[in-house]
């Protein structure tokens, strides 16, 4: 979905992610942070994206290997790695609630990502539709046809922000229905927007009714505070060719919501996500400022 991908290209920053996630399933400690730790979907996505991402799999998963590994994530994004862990464990039980109340749930930039593929049987009402760069989609789209083929409720549905916008795209998908209850999630998305494709994704969920947007965004002024683990992940992303395009201040979110017709729920930093999820299981692991996770809502609800 992102503009800043490289021209007909998969998304690293998706591979890396799903490679994080199969590792720490290897991992006797993570695993215990994961939701789902024995997930099959992470490890088809890595094994269909690339030889070199099966190689580097291979390796986080090897005695040997992964100490050296994890050395070097650390010394070039420190506490990334977990981070990224528990932002997709508390976004999957944020999404679980408001489940509960949605006939419809639309996954934007979805990657890799295995969470609407995990929810089908728990919420078997629930229409769900990932919308992701067409590059990388495919490669998620081989994957599962390998494996049984894509689910009959999701829908993949391919967008380049270079040539449509997200409301024409989803205004011309059967399986969309603009005016029920909906669950829109942004995982790792809105820094890599600009910000009129940003206001442009906040208005369509504000004129959704009874909807809830919940994302992820990036601390501006970590962002800008050079030697910081976001400044960081800057550099390696804009190497990458994915640069960060958009961030906030975390005070300013409340105003910048209601300015859009959507009211903040709840926001939740490194600090909670340490309570949450490793305080409980005595798990001391490097967390870095930097990135809030948030659940907003209509003005309807």
């Amino acid at each position: 979905i992102s503009r800043s991908m490289k021209a007909g290209e998969p998304s690293e920053t998706a591979v890396r992610i799903a490679i994080n996630q199969a590792a720490a399933a290897s991992d006797p400690e993570l695993r215990r942070v994961l939701a789902d730790p024995d997930e099959p979907y992470s490890e088809w996505f890595v094994a269909e994206h690339s030889l070199k991402a099966r190689q580097q799999l291979a390796l986080w998963r090897s005695d040997k290997g992964r100490p050296i590994l994890q050395a070097l994530a650390d010394g070039m994004e420190p506490g990334g790695s977990v981070s990224i862990l528990l932002r997709k464990r508390w976004i999957e039980d944020q999404v679980r609630v408001a489940l509960r109340e949605a006939a419809q749930m639309v996954v934007l930039g979805a990657g890799y990502d295995t969470l609407a593929l995990r929810l089908l049987d728990s919420f078997p009402w629930v229409r769900f539709v990932e919308v992701d760069h067409p590059a990388t989609q495919a490669v998620k789209r081989r994957a599962l046809e390998a494996h049984g083929g894509v689910p009959s409720r999701l829908a993949l549905v391919p967008l380049d922000l270079a040539h449509r916008t997200l409301a024409e795209t989803l205004a011309g998908e059967a399986s969309w229905d603009g005016t029920i209850p909906t669950v829109f999630l942004a995982e790792g998305l809105l820094m890599f927007l600009a910000e009129p494709e940003v206001d442009r994704l906040l208005g369509l969920v504000a004129e959704g009714g009874e909807s809830r947007l919940i994302f992820s965004f990036t601390d501006r002024k970590e962002l800008l505070t050079r030697g910081s683990r976001v400044f960081k992940t800057a550099q390696m992303l804009k190497l990458s060719g994915e640069p960060i395009r958009w961030s906030l201040e975390s005070d300013a979110l409340g105003g910048f919501l209601a300015e859009r017709g959507l009211r903040l729920a709840k926001l939740a930093g490194h600090q909670e996500l340490r309570r949450a999820y490793l305080a409980p299981l005595r798990i001391d692991r490097e967390l870095g400022p930097g990135e809030w996770l948030v659940v907003a809502e209509t003005r309807y609800r």
